[in-house]
């Protein structure tokens, strides 16, 4: 009887034991599968973290580009009224100068053309007919 016992004893250690390691066995397999999930998920991550970064320099040469174009345009724009002012005031001594051939009077040509005094008596006095 007292080996009936010490037999069943040692089958209920022995279940015990057997529990424990499986215990142990399905920890490690869980561990091993929550620290690849991780690892995947910190790949994820730095690959994000490399497209995040690319697509800041993108913004950064394409602002920089944007800023060009800018300054570029804008120098158009004032070379266009450059030469809009250029044709504007040729205009206006073409006909400062039409009408003091005609004999036209001092204030006249000046609110005609938009010119100044001095540049309407110069006008005046080099194209005046006698």
């Amino acid at each position: 009887m007292e080996n009936l016992d010490l037999i069943k004893l040692y089958c209920f250690l022995s279940f015990v034991i057997v529990l424990l390691l499986w215990k142990f066995w399905k920890d490690f397999e869980f561990k091993n599968k929550y620290f690849a999930e991780v690892e995947k998920s910190n790949d994820n991550q730095n690959a994000l973290l490399k497209e995040i970064e690319a697509l800041s320099l993108e913004i950064s040469d394409n602002s920089n580009k944007i800023d060009n174009l800018a300054s570029y345009l804008k120098r158009l724009d004032q070379n266009a009224s450059r030469l809009a002012d250029d044709i504007r005031g040729e205009q206006a001594m073409t006909k400062a100068i039409e009408m003091a051939r005609k004999g036209q009077d001092h204030l006249d040509i000046i609110k005609a053309t938009g010119l100044s005094n001095e540049e309407v008596e110069a006008i005046i006095h080099s194209h005046k007919e006698n």
